[in-house]
């Protein structure tokens, strides 16, 4: 049994001499795999999420979405900062804030049942997320969810949300337990930062008893009568204009 031991490894004709191994986080090479957008809301979930991804080697497209000036602008600058310590890890490299007030009054103007608002938030997010997911010639979406965590993510309303998706929804975190999750934000420098208070656009103007299992023959009416004469469709594509 030596001492010390003595590593060597020879890359591109040069050797390398070194005498301990340290554990990383491991996972592939960020770019190995095809670019994905990840929807980052500025809470605990979402960055570690894209995190877990980028560990896969996809390239991060992040996607922030906002009800500013009905909210302060704290969110943004949450997010900001989250996006420049996941660039740390090469895990965002591009940051999207996406105006999604006017999705959310045309929404609540439309008298749909309000008790659908959050799942119809969120597929108005996910179709939106989609179309610059087909600029950035990502092939996935990223989401925070993990399975039975609040109200929008029991298995009938991620059904119903993803419904029509163009693209897979990778959800890294979906068997995992809060404190799986807070200890991995911890890991990665993230839960500071997501813990601080700002106000989220989809706890805004929700209701005070969401749906928990949606159906999706309702959803899919509910949005025809956002649609009329193609209004809610023109307002979703607004949100991305001037990016």
């Amino acid at each position: 049994h030596p001492d010390t031991a003595i590593y060597i490894e020879l890359i591109d004709n040069q050797f390398y001499i070194f005498f301990e191994k340290q554990q990383g986080p491991g996972g592939l090479p960020v770019g190995t795999s095809a670019p994905m957008v990840c929807l980052l809301s500025g809470g605990i979930d979402s960055p570690v999420a894209a995190w877990m991804m980028a560990k896969r080697g996809a390239q991060i497209i992040a996607v922030h979405f906002h009800s500013y000036p009905q909210t302060s602008k704290q969110s943004q600058e949450n997010v900001e900062e989250l996006a420049r310590v996941l660039r740390q890890w090469n895990a965002a490299n591009k940051l999207y804030q996406i105006p999604f007030l006017e999705v959310q009054k045309h929404i609540i103007a439309s008298g749909v049942d309000p008790k659908y608002r959050v799942i119809l938030y969120r597929r108005a997010m996910r179709m939106i997320a989609e179309q610059i997911a087909t600029r950035e010639h990502a092939r996935a979406l990223i989401t925070g969810e993990s399975l039975g965590q609040v109200a929008s993510q029991t298995i009938e309303n991620i059904a119903v949300i993803e419904h029509g998706s163009m693209l897979p929804i990778l959800r890294p975190l979906i068997g995992m337990d809060k404190e799986e999750i807070i200890e991995r934000a911890r890991q990665i420098g993230t839960f500071e930062i997501s813990t601080r208070p700002y106000e989220d656009c989809c706890s805004f103007f929700v209701p005070e008893h969401p749906e928990t299992k949606a159906r999706l023959q309702n959803i899919l009416r509910a949005e025809q009568t956002l649609d009329e004469n193609g209004s809610f469709t023109k307002i979703r594509d607004r949100a991305t204009l001037g990016l």
